[in-house]
């Protein structure tokens, strides 16, 4: 479970760093989910992709998602789709489907490009050994949980993409405020530069005031201002 949950959070840090709009970005890792958790292993990233740009999203936001299902989520995931599968149309005794489901997911997390002809047939005699009394509502609890995970992450993953994103800034202003702190701290104290001779000849506020008194025009009889 927790390497599950490690998985999930490096894929969800991946796509929510993605340079594209949140929009673009949410409608791809939807299409992704959809395809990931469909049973069309060993082609998942290939289709996300391809649905994405279908859907004109972001290609690698599509192709990510396919890591959901990896050899050790494939025969947990095939499972609980079956057991939803069961609730529309049936199915044979749970205690002989999980042994029969994780040969196939084990099948499923072996298949290899490069040896795809020994890897494939391996997973279609195990679907064989399935039934139809198995396969046919694991085909639907994977139709009905691709379809209901791929609508839910679009708006989950808008939201996401922009709250990543406002704390992204949030944490860079902190590190720009921080450093900018440091280097005033470690910086020597700088005096400050001679008034020029113009500012030199400047009077001051007080003779300012002084030059004013002495230029006043006062009221008849009255020669100095009053008080100090």
């Amino acid at each position: 479970m927790r390497r599950l949950w490690l998985i999930v959070k490096r894929l969800v840090r991946r796509i929510l760093g993605l340079n594209d709009s949140p929009h673009a970005i949410a409608i791809g890792a939807s299409a992704g989910v959809f395809i990931a958790f469909m049973p069309l292993y060993g082609f998942q990233m290939v289709l996300g992709a391809g649905l994405a740009a279908v859907v004109r999203g972001n290609k690698i936001a599509g192709a990510l998602p396919a890591w959901l299902t990896n050899p050790v989520t494939i025969p947990p995931v095939l499972y609980a789709q079956y057991l939803l599968g069961t609730l529309f149309v049936g199915g044979a005794e749970r205690a002989e489907v999980w042994p029969k489901i994780k040969e196939v997911g084990r099948a499923a997390g072996n298949l290899s490009v490069t040896d795809w002809k020994n890897t494939s047939r391996e997973v279609m005699l195990h679907i064989k050994d399935l039934g139809w009394d198995v396969l046919w509502p694991t085909l639907i609890g994977c139709f009905i949980s691709s379809v209901i995970l791929g609508i839910v992450t679009y708006p989950l993953m808008v939201r996401a993409v922009i709250w990543f994103r406002f704390k992204r800034e949030a944490m860079r202003e902190r590190r720009r405020l921080r450093l900018a702190r440091l280097l005033a701290g470690s910086a020597p104290d700088v005096p400050e530069a001679p008034a020029s001779p113009e500012e030199a000849r400047r009077p001051s506020a007080a003779r300012a005031r002084r030059a004013a008194r002495s230029t006043r025009i006062y009221p008849p009889g009255e020669t100095t201002p009053p008080g100090p």
